[in-house]
């Protein structure tokens, strides 16, 4: 199976760039930047001077996100 040239294997977990991770869950990359600059998702800056954030992190704050927006609905 290929690899994006934009995912960088790190110990256990997967780097995405904020396009890369922007793509994975579906949202604009102001929505990953917007979740970085609230401190929700943390951010690593590679050597090239991209900002990446790791997979499972995303994930985790996608569904809380996801999660908030349901519970907001139902009120």
């Amino acid at each position: 199976m290929s690899r994006k040239p934009s995912a960088i294997e790190v110990e256990d977990d997967t780097l995405l760039t904020m396009s890369a991770a922007a793509r994975e869950v579906n949202k604009s990359q102001q929505s990953i930047k917007r979740w970085i600059l609230c401190g929700i998702l943390k951010a690593f800056r590679l050597p090239t001077g991209i900002y990446a954030v790791r997979r499972g992190d995303l994930f985790r704050v996608d569904a809380m996100v996801m999660d908030n927006k349901k519970d907001e609905q139902a009120k």
